[in-house]
């Protein structure tokens, strides 16, 4: 084979490599079933009209190319609609959303739960609120349809603020 074409595969083959790999690592994770995969339901506090509010939204999770899951998220009382990629960092989930109609981006964290029997999830998010406001706040992951009022009550269970000072994080300790 001559060198020019040598080189000619050797370049092609480099900069096809690293899919070639994703490729082939995605293919093994899709004969794994993963607890995260499915339907979830996802409450959250936060800003509406100025208010306090619990929100919801709807989250389709699935095996991702790139990334280890893709997401869908909607917010059906709002017409919104989210997509992004969970990752798993330091024994947490991050799930980054961009929305298709606005210039918004949110940024979830969760807790991995040691059972993926105990649920629901509970986490923080930070991204701006209904009103425009940059805002965080409590979320919770289910795959149980919960009411606002328990939904509340677990986001307060798990979830600490302090009154004293402008401080949010996850409760240590409760689990999940």
């Amino acid at each position: 084979m001559p060198k020019d074409l040598t080189l000619v595969a050797r370049a092609i083959l480099g900069t096809l490599m690293p899919h070639v790999a994703g490729v082939v690592c995605s293919l093994f994770r899709r004969f794994g079933k993963h607890p995260l995969l499915g339907h979830w339901y996802e409450y959250h506090t936060s800003f509406k009209n100025s208010r306090p509010d619990v929100l919801k939204t709807y989250w389709e999770i699935k095996l991702g190319y790139s990334t280890m899951f893709s997401v869908v998220c909607r917010q059906t009382d709002l017409k919104v609609l989210y997509k992004g990629k969970i990752t798993s960092l330091d024994g947490q989930l991050e799930a980054i959303l961009v929305s298709s109609h606005r210039n918004a981006r949110v940024t979830f964290r969760y807790e991995n739960p040691a059972s993926w029997n105990a649920e629901p999830i509970a986490g923080i998010w930070l991204s701006i609120d209904v009103d425009g406001n940059i805002a965080s706040g409590g979320t919770l992951l289910s795959k149980n349809r919960l009411s606002d009022d328990e939904a509340l009550r677990a986001i307060k269970l798990r979830i600490q603020s302090d009154r004293t000072m402008p401080l949010l994080r996850k409760r240590p300790g409760v689990r999940p």
